[in-house]
């Protein structure tokens, strides 16, 4: 009996046994029985006290005896694999007729044997409930993760990993023939048939004489690109899996095949020995990579999950995702590869707090009883009267205060009625709002300087759910009311001082703080109930107006508004930020006078229109007393007994969140109030007792070192912060699209009309690609504007145009979409060949010969036609300080050309190519598309805009508006110039991305593409950028549609070609002007009047074409550029940076190559 007992007790330690594992037929029948009643020594050695077994689950084919009460589990039975694990010989044959593979495909080596399995590549036994394999560490493993089943296998574990991890990685796993059973009752809780292949029930069907729910294993989905194999799990309904099929890899976008298998489970329940088991059948090997984890988490990782959560109770989610490094500290990402996940992380922790009870009573509150319940026993379980006052209904607000701050309110008061020379500064209440303590509403707290501890400490909070007046006023009322009772226990007299609060600005503080004011004059006024509703409200009306007295702004407020008032260069000068700031200052000084004071506001709106709006604000009539001596209604005696500033408030709230957090709920939130006061109140009986001396008044800090401004060219850093860039960027053209995938619909593109379509197919399909980069909300603005102010031009056709095929590819209704570009392409012939008559019908063009007159056509209005061309401002100032402001010329550069002659003169000046970028930050304005036009020039000098002003203006200052399109023209750059006398052999590169700076910030554009003209072909092309990919656009085709190819060439559009014609930029900041000193336009015009252009000369190549080619021989920098070293002292020397003139030029060629234009197309050119 004892031996039976032993060996059943033996048994369960192993959770699952191997039905079918022994090669020789040696363990069936009576055989099996023989062996199973076999001692050996080794039987009684202990199993590592660190292996995982989940309780309750019976091994393999173990049966209790018969009427046997089913034991609990302990990880501590003795149990030995009965094989002599030194066998290598046995072990290998084993494996070998198991997995039915010839010997040449087994690794070599020696692979260990669990006990009652067949194989450790079948993977016969459960090992989350066996403790067989964990004796054996002698010997290399080789489990089914480490054997590559047709080399999709998982990666070999090493030999130092943990054996606990090896069983929980069977269990989560099993592979093989495995059998687990359990009693019924507790089938739930061990979680019988847990595990991470992806299963699907199949229905029930016979098996082992019951009948069973069969469940099918999915496989796995692998990603078909052999460098990606991404794996992905099979979901578990049909048509969720063929979606999942049909979507392509999320990495690189290939399309995702399915891994098959075969592999069964089987739920069944048998009786025996009068008790329910329920039995789980694992049949099969999977031969597949297997495939991500499930979401949920198994008993082992729930297990885990409970032990880290406790841990850290104040943890934040994203802390527990990260870890620690206290020892123990295991991260979420750790326990599950899932859990990396923020929102699946989120989800488990909670999860685990409330299965352990952690959750904070905001949490687990549920229903409005409870609420109420918990509010009810707050001070209860708080230990003392904390919540003195609540409210559920309109306005909603619960008020905390305890009896050290009453104390500390009740001695402020007595201090104000002595009126103590020193106390200067330190009367009166400071309230502010702290909006990040809580979760949800605001903190408002009112603090009084306290003599003891000689520093303010708060003396009431108030959680308000909004920010109006009615939630405001129980705060200010309750301080009142006390104060009022304060006085009256203390036999003082109310002086209506005592009540004056120093706050911001908000509006609802103000009339609340008025409100209570007055209820506190009433409540002290005897005979108000004898008064007439009349007379009431006339007294009301007084004391409301009398409140005004005893309301004290913060000033700091205004200063620092008034810093970024003046920090903003475009509305306060550089050379003027000194004297205004000087002025501001007397505006907050006592000794202004009302006269002296609205003299200087009167000279600031003059000096600075732009700052009008800003003084109106702060001219109003309630916030100036708050702020301005001048204007004020407080006594002058009153203001100096109270700060200046709610920085108090301000340094309060920041030492509460510093103390014990911010972000509460409202129970936690209240019990860390009431813990900082506890610790304030300490302070305060330390020094009564003579522990510790009052901390001594903080001297003033030392004013900081200022940060040298580091060269963004010297730390390697772009200017992509908001200070930097001076205001937020818009949507980047790659984040505008919701997809990153392209669809063929969206690489539509017009078709060649089969005659001379291409130098405005091109062109078109440039500025729609433009069109698509602006954020859908922007765009709408524009076409309601477009519609309001200019419905009959060229714009608000040609833009609507765009938005329906925009339309038509987010809808994918092809049709309409060839259509529509159709309807567009035959539209534009109209307006060349008809409308405009650029060009007589079957004429050829250049592409960017149509632009200009499509931005003017229609007469729309120029705020309209900025978003296509470059608007300059010219900025004149007379001696008087008069501004005047008018644009040269009046309408926006579309499509401008860039100046050959100025980028080789800014070529030689930094010595090496510049960027377009470079140039248009260096930009000289002209009164016309020509550098020999400067605006400084034209406009050095004009009459004052103001009548009664006789001085005259001089230029200052140049503004330049860039549009949302930008268009450059490179024909210049080309054919060196309308006459061949200069050419020069500086070109810019075009980047994908390009920033235009000033003192203020950056312009940033992206590259949409550029247009390209074939000379042997006589034929316009394009190359586009589309969701940072590129494009090719051809309209000729054989047939049917004409698509975007695609290039595998990332730096096609930086690529050198004999003639692009036109390059398209989409700006994607949000500023838009760059702002240009007469000092600095007067510095970059010198390098162009110092440069001499190469003589040219005319002759014929040897295909018979025109070139023009210098006319010396010396290709030094000295044929190119006259040296002058009085006002080129800049300029780079030739001898520290030699750039090689080349001999040939580009071949210059008409810009209507196909035919010889009109005299009005040459005109209109």
């Amino acid at each position: 009996m004892f031996r039976r007992l032993g060996q059943f007790v033996k048994s369960l330690v192993g959770s699952e046994r191997d039905i079918s594992g022994d090669p020789t037929g040696e363990f069936v029948g009576k055989d099996r029985k023989k062996k199973r009643r076999r001692k050996s020594k080794r039987d009684r050695s202990a199993s590592p006290p660190n292996a995982f077994v989940p309780p309750m689950v019976w091994p393999g084919y173990s049966y209790p005896p018969p009427g046997f009460p089913l034991p609990g589990y302990h990880s501590q039975i003795p149990f030995h694999p009965p094989f002599n694990l030194s066998n290598d010989s046995f072990q290998r044959m084993l494996l070998q007729h198991n997995t039915k593979l010839p010997t040449s495909d087994l690794k070599t080596g020696t692979v260990p044997i669990a006990p009652n399995r067949k194989s450790t590549k079948k993977r016969a036994r459960s090992p989350s409930y066996s403790s067989g394999s964990e004796s054996m560490t002698s010997h290399t493993e080789d489990n089914s993760d480490d054997v590559n089943f047709n080399g999709l296998g998982d990666d070999n574990k090493s030999e130092s990993d943990s054996k606990s991890a090896d069983i929980v990685d069977e269990h989560d796993w099993p592979n093989g023939d495995v059998e687990r059973r359990c009693l019924e009752a507790v089938k739930k809780e061990t979680r019988l048939g847990e595990s991470k292949w992806a299963f699907r029930s199949t229905g029930h069907h016979p098996w082992r004489g019951v009948t069973a729910e069969a469940r099918k294993c999915l496989g796995v989905f692998l990603c078909s690109n052999p460098s990606c194999a991404r794996p992905v799990r099979p979901k578990t309904q049909a048509a969720a899996r063929e979606k999942q099929l049909a979507t392509p890899c999320t990495i690189c976008k290939s399309s995702l095949a399915h891994h098959p298998c075969n592999v069964r489970a089987f739920y069944y329940t048998i009786v025996d020995g009068g008790e329910t088991y329920s039995v789980w059948e694992h049949a099969g090997t999977h031969t597949h990579k297997r495939p991500p984890d499930p979401r949920q988490l198994t008993l082992n990782e729930r297990t885990k999950l409970d032990q880290q959560v406790p841990r850290a109770p104040k943890a934040t989610v994203h802390q527990l995702r990260v870890g620690d490094l206290v020892p123990g500290s295991v991260p979420l990402h750790g326990i599950k590869p899932t859990l990396a996940h923020p929102k699946s992380a989120n989800y488990a922790v909670q999860q685990s707090r409330k299965r352990q009870g952690l959750l904070s009573p905001d949490e687990s509150v549920k229903g409005v009883f409870s609420c109420f319940e918990l509010f009810a026993n707050l001070n209860t379980k708080l230990g003392e009267e904390f919540l003195i006052e609540s409210s559920v209904s309109s306005p909603a607000f619960l008020m905390f205060q305890n009896r050290f701050m009453r104390c500390v309110l009740a001695d402020a008061v007595v201090s104000w009625d002595k009126d103590a020379p020193e106390l200067v500064g330190q009367h009166g209440g400071v309230t502010d709002g702290n909006h990040s303590f809580f979760r949800n509403g605001t903190l408002v707290a009112t603090a009084v300087y306290d003599t003891i501890i000689q520093t303010w400490v708060p003396v009431l909070y108030t959680w308000v759910h909004k920010l109006d007046t009615e939630h405001h006023l129980p705060h200010f009322r309750k301080i009142a009311h006390q104060i009022v009772d304060i006085c009256q226990e203390k036999g003082l007299e109310l002086k209506d001082e005592f009540l004056l609060h120093v706050f911001d600005f908000a509006q609802a503080e103000h009339a609340a703080h008025a409100e209570s004011f007055v209820e506190a004059k009433i409540r002290m006024f005897s005979n108000w109930h004898h008064l007439s509703p009349e007379a009431q409200a006339i007294q009301r009306a007084e004391w409301l107006k009398m409140a005004e007295k005893y309301q004290v702004g913060c000033r700091v407020h205004f200063k620092r508004s008034a810093n970024r008032i003046q920090s903003s260069h475009s509305l306060v000068p550089p050379e003027d930020g000194t004297s205004f700031m000087s002025k501001i200052h007397q505006l907050l000084s006592k000794k202004t006078s009302t006269e002296s004071f609205d003299s200087i506001i009167n000279d600031l709106a003059a000096t600075y229109p732009r700052i009008t709006g800003w003084l109106s604000w702060w001219l109003r009539s309630r916030i100036a007393s708050l702020i301005f001596p001048a204007k004020s209604l407080v006594e002058p005696h009153h203001r100096e007994k109270v700060p200046n500033s709610s920085n108090v408030i301000e340094s309060i709230h920041h030492l509460t969140n510093h103390a014990v957090g911010k972000e509460h709920d409202i129970v936690s939130g209240a019990e860390s109030l009431l813990i900082h006061s506890r610790e304030l109140e300490a302070q305060r009986r330390s020094i009564q007792d003579g522990h510790n001396e009052p901390l001594p008044p903080r001297s003033p800090q030392k004013p900081r070192k200022p940060v040298v401004p580091v060269d963004d060219s010297v730390n390697g850093r772009a200017p992509d912060t908001v200070e930097r860039l001076g205001l937020p960027p818009s949507v980047p053209q790659d984040q505008v699209s919701r997809s990153t995938s392209i669809r063929e619909v969206e690489l539509l593109a017009y078709v060649w009309n089969g005659r001379n379509s291409c130098f405005w197919d091109s062109g078109l399909e440039l500025l729609y690609r433009a069109y698509c980069c602006w954020p859908e909300d922007e765009a709408q603005r524009f076409r309601l504007q477009l519609i309001q102010q200019a419905k009959s031009s060229f714009l608000t056709w040609m833009f609507f145009h765009f938005h329906n095929r925009r339309m038509r590819v987010e809808e994918n209704q092809r049709r309409k979409l060839r259509q529509e570009l159709l309807i567009g392409q035959q539209k534009m012939s109209h307006y060349i060949f008809d409308k405009w008559e650029l060009l007589p019908h079957g004429s050829y063009g250049s592409v960017t010969m149509w632009l200009p007159r499509a931005l003017k056509d229609g007469s729309p209005p120029l705020e309209i036609q900025a978003h296509l061309g470059i608007q300059q401002l010219a900025n004149l100032r007379c001696s008087s300080g008069h501004l005047t402001s008018f644009y040269s010329p009046e309408t926006p550069i579309v499509c401008h050309s860039v100046s050959a002659a100025y980028v080789h003169a800014l070529t030689l000046n930094v010595g090496h190519t510049i960027s377009i970028g470079n140039y248009l930050t260096r930009w000289i304005p002209n009164t016309k598309e020509s550098v020999d036009s400067p605006l400084h020039v034209h406009h050095g000098v004009a009459d004052c805009s103001q009548k009664s002003c006789s001085h005259r203006s001089s230029f200052v200052e140049a503004t330049i508006s860039w549009p949302r399109i930008l268009c450059l023209s490179t024909l210049p750059l080309a054919d060196g110039s309308a006459t061949p006398k200069a050419a020069y052999p500086s070109r810019p590169t075009f980047d994908n991305k390009i920033t235009i700076m000033d003192d203020e910030g950056t312009v940033t554009y992206e590259l949409v593409g550029r247009s390209i003209f074939h000379h042997e072909q006589q034929h316009f092309t394009s190359q586009v950028r589309f969701r940072n990919k590129t494009f090719t656009y051809d309209d000729i085709t054989s047939g049917g549609d004409t698509l975007l190819l695609p290039s595998t060439d990332d730096g096609l559009l930086q690529s050198t070609v004999q003639r692009d014609m036109l390059y398209v930029y989409y700006r994607t900041s949000t500023k838009a002007s760059t702002r240009r000193s007469k000092e600095a336009i007067l510095s970059d015009h010198q390098l162009l009047t110092a440069l001499k252009a190469p003589v040219m000369v005319r002759k014929t190549g040897e295909d018979g074409e025109s070139v023009y080619e210098t006319e010396s021989d010396n290709d030094s920098l000295d044929s190119v550029i006259d040296f002058d070293l009085g006002s080129m002292a800049d300029v780079v020397k030739c001898t520290e940076a030699p750039i090689i003139y080349p001999r040939r030029l580009p071949r210059f060629y008409h810009p209507y190559p196909f035919a010889s234009p009109s005299p009005t197309a040459l005109a209109v050119h």
